[in-house]
């Protein structure tokens, strides 16, 4: 199992991940981080991932759980890449059911059908 995120530090993956904050809050649509940013391994990826989420974590609250993406080989094709991939889900935005969320509130709003096990 992958540990929390660590504090951001001045490296590449803490660039990229202010990068991706600021286009986050400024509700853009998402484009792909520059070549300089831009992660070419799964560890790197999961380095920007870790220190974005320490960023969001101090606005949206501690990491509440875990959850899988890209299980498929099929989707995995699609955004090419070839393992599946981890994320992790901070407290205030886990949504139980039944909830109710404002589209208003997202740029582009997605439904993803999640299995959750709480232990």
């Amino acid at each position: 199992m992958r540990r929390g995120p660590s504090r951001e530090r001045l490296t590449t993956a803490g660039r990229a991940a202010r990068r991706l904050l600021e286009a986050h809050e400024g509700r853009e649509r998402f484009v792909p981080l520059p070549a300089e940013l831009a992660p070419h391994t799964a560890d790197r990826a999961y380095a920007i991932q870790d220190a974005f989420v320490a960023l969001r974590a101090d606005k949206l609250g501690p990491v509440a759980g875990y959850k899988m993406a890209l299980t498929s080989a099929e989707m995995r094709r699609f955004v090419g890449v070839d393992m599946p991939m981890a994320g992790m889900m901070l407290e205030s935005t886990l949504h139980r059911s039944p909830a109710r969320v404002r589209a208003a509130d997202y740029v582009r709003l997605i439904i993803e059908f999640e299995i959750a096990v709480h232990i």
